[in-house]
């Protein structure tokens, strides 16, 4: 249902009210929906066309519409919610106390992007993702004089700016774009619940006010490289993780892809998985396709060559593939996944894109609120450990792997140096 959302929804010409009649069509002719559950979508698609003209949204704001896409979902999509096993206390230390390896401090070396501003005392940011992890990577180094230094070199150079802001024009004032920003009507009470919020618990991190904040386990898991998923609440993006009816955590396909990404650029090297998860993941190789724009844009060639040929040895250690080489691997995911040329590699965002994304996103949540996913009430205890420090990797010429990049994907093409876009 809504797998592929109607073409008219992507369109820049389409007003944010009339996507409540272009799906309302598409349920009219679905066929596979209960009377009840088309009653229920119909229901939340009017709920969504009156939402908009109360609020006189405007579509033209892409970080406006973000924020009453999520005000909305939160307010009426479905959602089972989590129990947490505790209440979490969050730990605390300066960032002025936070040095790179080469003693220039950690607040000099991210605010020097925001033309002699300081994001970290705007009271109106929290700082999240790339950055808070690398402040907390950068603690634990301090702590330990044993810290593993590649855990921060994964992170370095910061090419992203992730915040949460209380006022629209703050996320255009660090430029950190739709992807990167989370408008909150009010974000000291955002900012609570906050560690509930991410996928694993590296993530479990963020800087406000001048100060880092971060769970025990997030210091844990940043310390010794490992991957570990947690129970959330889920109500606009598709879910990372689901907890199914025994307990266990389940790894979606989406919360895989992301694992991967992390794995393949170094900045964890552990994730354990139950082996029915594994499985599950394995029938999907569109999902291997995924991390590809995350390795491919590596700045450094030799990081890059290197995650290729992992990501093609991990593949086979794992037995989702046989082929003899990287590009034989795309070649079998491309034969399977035809529209993966479509992929757009630009890297530069195109507001019009970006909210088209965000409301298919949007769409097919509200949908999940009412038809769940289909997943399995329960899994066997039998585990799979994936370790990148012990992987058997085979070196490849990546000559063709590159040829075939550029012949697949319309907009990029890739050479002895850095890739060029357009």
């Amino acid at each position: 249902m809504l797998e592929k959302i109607p073409e008219a929804v992507r369109s820049t010409n389409t007003e944010l009210e009339d996507l409540a009649f272009i799906v309302a069509k598409e349920i009219r002719t679905a066929n596979d929906l209960t009377f009840e559950q088309r009653k229920k979508l119909l229901g939340l698609v009017r709920k969504w066309s009156d939402y908009v003209k109360e609020n006189e949204v405007d579509q033209s704001d892409v970080l406006s519409v973000r924020y009453h896409l999520l005000e909305f979902s939160k307010k009426n999509f479905v959602h089972n919610k989590v129990e947490f096993e505790k209440d979490v206390k969050l730990q605390s230390v300066p960032i002025d106390e936070l040095e790179l390896s080469d003693g220039s401090l950690f607040k000099d070396y991210i605010n020097r992007n925001f033309e002699g501003g300081d994001i970290f005392s705007d009271e109106h940011v929290a700082v999240y993702g790339g950055i808070a992890r690398l402040a907390l990577k950068l603690y634990a180094s301090q702590k330990d004089p044993n810290y593993d230094s590649h855990l921060i070199d994964s992170e370095l150079p910061i090419n992203d700016v992730d915040v949460v802001v209380d006022d629209k024009n703050v996320g255009n004032k660090y430029k950190s774009g739709i992807a990167g920003t989370r408008v909150v009507g009010d974000l000291q009470e955002y900012l609570k619940p906050y560690y509930k919020t991410v996928e694993c618990t590296i993530n479990q991190a963020l800087i406000y006010k001048g100060k880092l904040l971060f769970t025990e386990d997030a210091l844990r898991d940043n310390t010794t490289g490992e991957l570990n998923f947690i129970k959330k609440d889920e109500t606009l993006f598709n879910p990372d993780s689901i907890v199914l009816e025994d307990g266990k955590i389940f790894v979606t396909d989406k919360g895989f892809y992301r694992a991967l990404a992390y794995l393949l650029r170094r900045k964890a090297y552990k994730l354990s998985l139950y082996q029915d998860n594994l499985d599950f993941l394995k029938k999907n190789k569109y999902t291997w396709a995924s991390p590809l724009p995350k390795i491919l844009f590596l700045k450094d060639i030799g990081s890059r060559n290197r995650a290729i040929n992992e990501w093609h040895s991990l593949a086979k250690s794992l037995r989702v593939t046989s082929s003899g080489s990287p590009t034989e691997f795309l070649e079998e995911i491309i034969s399977e996944n035809p529209s993966i040329v479509n992929y757009n590699f630009k890297t530069e965002e195109n507001n019009a894109e970006e909210i088209r994304w965000i409301i298919n996103q949007f769409l097919k949540s509200g949908v999940r609120s009412i038809i769940p996913d289909t997943y399995p009430k329960g899994m066997s205890d039998e585990m799979i450990t994936i370790d990148m420090r012990v992987l058997e990797t085979e070196d490849h010429d990546l000559s063709n792997f590159y040829e075939k990049v550029n012949s697949t994907f319309r907009n990029v093409h890739f050479n002895v140096g850095s890739p060029t876009v357009g």
